[in-house]
């Protein structure tokens, strides 16, 4: 059972958070969050969103402490949708498994907070579950409430997703528009081709953006399995993922493209024709 004092920490906290989250912050709220919540201003910089002052602690030693709550600055990040500053405190080695003192993890809050709303909080918050479990969040962990990070995602279709390391992708010819799916695993590459390879019941994403030979010389030496490739659904043209898909950092293959090309710009060889059946 909490202390008086415990509870009473806990009810300034949260009355504070308003202050903490307004565009400017006064040098009292600031104080109080650092000298009574135990905060500090790494997770005070992730909280508000300040990717640049993220870094800025981070390359001066910072370390991701909890608060007296248990809250890390990771944490906050998860739970306000700042995908890229959850990369930057995982990448300087912030525990994706840290617990509050409700029990919830990162992941945990970050699927909570999405479920509960809607719009570009629900979205930024999908985007964040999506790079946790990238980046090897646990499912396991319960909350409180006895739930996991997988309840929470039940019932809301781009959580479901997110949620299972996938995410849906649009292929961005108007003449195709197929939507298939992308496991994060097996993909980075910023530059891929619309489609994927139906093979024994599974989906297999087309790998590269080589010409149409390219691919099926890939495919067949790669995997040598009978009957390879299977079927082939998408038109197979190339295009690169856009920056907000949730699919994280990317390797690829035209570090000078800077999206504005039109696609086929990074494969001139390529065979752009609708027809599958010859890959």
């Amino acid at each position: 059972m909490q202390s008086s004092e415990e509870v009473q920490r806990k009810l300034m906290y949260h009355s504070l958070l308003p202050s903490l989250e307004a565009p400017e912050i006064t040098e009292e709220a600031r104080q109080l969050y650092l000298e009574q919540c135990g905060g500090t201003d790494l997770s005070l910089a992730a909280l508000r969103g300040d990717q640049e002052l993220v870094e800025v602690l981070l390359a001066s030693g910072a370390s991701d402490s909890p608060d007296f709550s248990g809250v890390t600055a990771l944490y906050h990040a998860a739970m306000r949708g700042f995908a890229e500053i959850v990369r930057s405190l995982a990448a300087a080695r912030s525990d994706l498994e840290a617990r509050c003192s409700d029990g919830s993890t990162a992941l945990i809050q970050a699927a909570y907070v999405a479920s509960q709303t809607e719009g570009p909080r629900r979205a930024a918050c999908a985007v964040v579950v999506s790079v946790l479990r990238e980046l090897g969040a646990d499912l396991a962990p319960k909350d409180s409430w006895g739930k996991t990070a997988d309840y929470y995602c039940r019932g809301v279709p781009e959580l479901e997703i997110a949620i299972k390391s996938e995410v849906l992708v649009t292929c961005p010819y108007q003449d195709c528009h197929r939507v298939y799916r992308v496991r994060r695993a097996d993909y980075r590459c910023r530059v891929v081709r619309c489609g994927c390879v139906i093979f024994r019941g599974r989906e297999y994403q087309l790998p590269k953006h080589g010409s149409r030979a390219d691919v099926r010389q890939w495919l067949q030496e790669s995997w040598g399995w009978d009957g390879w490739p299977g079927e082939v659904l998408g038109c197979g043209r190339p295009f690169r993922f856009p920056e907000e898909s949730g699919l994280g950092s990317f390797l690829t293959w035209s570090e000078e493209l800077t999206g504005a090309e039109h696609p086929s710009a990074v494969d001139a060889d390529g065979d752009y024709s609708i027809a599958t059946s010859n890959l």
